[in-house]
C-alpha cells in the first residue's frame, strides 16, 4: 500500500492547525539534536511535531509555524522520542513512505483517541473491530451496526457520529445502530 506516495521529504511538521482543532494551544515541546543531526521537537513522551535540518534559523521557521496558527511552546532540552514500530504484517504491505508517514502520525492519532475517551489505555478493536455491515454506492458509504456495539465511552466522545458529507472521498458517510441485527 501506498506504492504511488512519493518518497518522503527531508522534514516533518504535524500541522499547525491539527493541533488547533484538537484545542491544544500551549504545549511543553521538547527539543533534541540526536546524532544523525535531525532537530527534532515532540510533546513528552506522547508525540513527535516536527523534524528539521539543525540550526537557530530552522527552529525559529517551525517556531513561527506554530505562533502563526495561536500556539504557545515552551521548549525544554530531552532525550529523543522513538518513533514506534509497525506491526510486522502490516509493515510487509507498505511502501517505505506510507510507513514513514503512519510511524510519525499514528502518536498522534493515539494521543486524540486517549484524549476523546478519556482514557489513559484504550483498545483499538473498541473503534476498529465491530461487528456490521457496509454498504457502498457511487454517493453513500453506510455503516450498520447492532445496538450493543455502542461503547458509552466512544458515544460521550462523539466519536460514533455519522461524518457526512466528505469532499476527500465525493461520498456521504453515514453510521447506523439497528436493534434487531440479522
Amino acid at each position: 500500500w501506498g506504492a504511488t506516495l512519493p518518497p518522503p521529504p527531508p522534514h516533518f511538521l504535524l500541522p499547525p492547525a491539527l493541533l488547533t482543532r484538537a484545542r491544544l494551544s500551549t504545549l511543553e515541546a521538547t527539543l533534541v539534536s540526536p546524532a544523525d543531526g535531525m532537530l527534532a521537537l515532540h510533546v513528552g513522551d506522547r508525540f513527535l511535531l516536527a523534524e528539521a535540518l539543525p540550526g537557530e534559523e530552522a527552529l525559529r521557521r517551525l517556531l513561527d509555524k506554530y505562533a502563526a496558527a495561536g500556539m504557545t511552546l515552551h521548549l525544554q532540552e530531552g532525550k529523543l522520542l522513538p518513533l514506534p514500530s509497525l506491526n510486522t504484517a502490516l509493515a510487509r504491505r507498505l511502501s517505505a513512505s506510507l510507513a514513514w508517514w503512519l510511524r510519525r502520525l499514528l502518536p498522534f492519532c493515539h494521543f486524540l483517541l486517549q484524549e476523546a475517551l478519556g482514557e489513559e489505555q484504550w483498545a483499538p478493536e473498541r473503534l476498529l473491530a465491530q461487528r456490521g455491515r457496509v454498504s457502498a454506492t457511487r454517493t453513500h458509504v453506510d455503516l450498520l451496526m447492532p445496538l450493543e456495539a455502542i461503547d458509552i465511552s466512544v458515544r460521550r466522545a462523539g466519536l460514533d457520529r455519522s461524518p457526512g458529507w466528505q469532499p476527500a472521498l465525493a461520498r456521504v458517510i453515514t453510521f447506523s445502530f439497528q436493534g434487531q441485527f440479522t
